[in-house]
């Protein structure tokens, strides 16, 4: 079974008739409407029913024709052309659960299982190994939206931000203290070229280098804050970066990424606010006049993996090319993956979400 194997079946999304829009728009507004305003309302709807609204409709019909999805553009266009920060208004996240194995993991440990249950995926993905997603009654679902999750960035710019996909990334960037690293991660033919304690030590090694850095180095170079900028602002200091040549090539191996894996120098325990912070928008602290907080360890322009000092992980994505149901099957999938790959540890007859290794 190949992931795309239903795609050219699929039947188009159906544009509902005029009529019926209009009702569900009226009863969508209702309850936040006084009397008066409703009742101007659809005063409103009425007049357009009977005027521009039947040519409009014909417009839309016919545009359709020639795309896959009538909405999708305008869906695109509602998220790109939004001028205020994706943290806090656009991004979501998604918490992964604990780690429910005997052996709880530590920080590092539990980052490099799920980087590479991540990877995993990825090789499933890229190899059209990965099941397709059905409705109740085996209904298959549009798979377009997984290769836009990952080696994706929103690129700001003075007209609206673009989302570009990089199909041939191979290469993670970990953020620790504020401070980026990278490393290569998948071969041409994307199997992973890395074992997990491969990752493990590499994280350990990151995590040391970045202990290193002092307050007025992390302050320098803790650039990853703009991505919380507003879209047109941060353009513009992008639009800086770019005319030098050794911050062009940084920027390039950040929007190439995968992802992004974020250690954070924190434990959140078990307070789910703090989490639920933590993991949106970051916290923020002090030191001698420094931000030192995890809310400068973030790149809000792409899908991060967070883990926190004590293993805690959640999933904080740009949203403009998938739906939250995508991510939910993702992360879904690299908890699971990451139990069954410990399982295998102890009888490897235990089962596996993908091709064994």
């Amino acid at each position: 079974m190949s992931t795309f194997e239903y795609q050219k079946g699929l039947k188009k999304l159906p544009i509902p008739p005029l009529a019926e829009t209009i009702r569900r728009y009226l009863d969508v507004l209702k309850p936040l409407q006084t009397e008066s305003e409703h009742s101007n309302t659809i005063s409103s709807c009425e007049e357009f029913l009977k005027n521009s609204g039947p040519v409009l409709q014909q417009q839309l019909i016919e545009y359709a024709k020639t795309r896959d999805s009538y909405i999708e553009q305008f869906w695109f266009d509602s998220y790109l052309n939004y001028d205020s920060p994706v943290v806090l208004n656009l991004n979501p996240f998604i918490m992964i659960e604990d780690d429910p194995t005997p052996l709880k993991s530590t920080q590092l440990s539990r980052a490099a299982s799920l980087t590479t249950s991540s990877l995993r995926f990825i090789r499933a993905l890229r190899k059209h190994e990965l099941s397709v997603d059905k409705l109740k009654g085996g209904v298959p679902m549009d798979m377009d939206q997984y290769p836009k999750l990952f080696g994706s960035s929103r690129i700001p710019s003075q007209t609206g931000c673009v989302l570009q996909t990089d199909a041939n990334s191979n290469h993670v960037v970990v953020l620790s203290r504020s401070q980026f690293y990278w490393f290569d991660v998948l071969d041409e033919n994307n199997n992973l070229i890395m074992t997990e304690n491969d990752i493990r030590l590499n994280f350990k090694t990151i995590v040391e280098d970045s202990e290193k850095t002092s307050l007025s180095d992390i302050a320098k170079s803790s650039f990853g804050v703009l991505t919380t900028e507003n879209r047109r602002i941060w353009a513009t200091l992008r639009e800086r970066m770019q005319n030098d040549d050794h911050n062009s090539g940084i920027l390039k191996i950040i929007d190439s990424a995968l992802f992004i894996v974020v250690l954070d120098h924190i434990e959140v325990g078990n307070d789910m606010t703090r989490m639920a912070k933590n993991f949106l928008c970051g916290e923020s602290k002090l030191d001698n006049g420094v931000q030192v907080g995890t809310c400068t360890n973030r790149w809000y322009d792409k899908l991060q993996l967070i883990v926190t000092k004590d293993a805690k992980c959640g999933i904080n994505f740009e949203h403009t090319g998938v739906d939250g149901s995508t991510v939910l099957r993702f992360a879904s999938d690299i908890y699971t993956d990451s139990i069954l790959r410990f399982a295998s540890t102890i009888n490897n007859n235990s089962p596996s979400l993908w091709k064994k290794d």
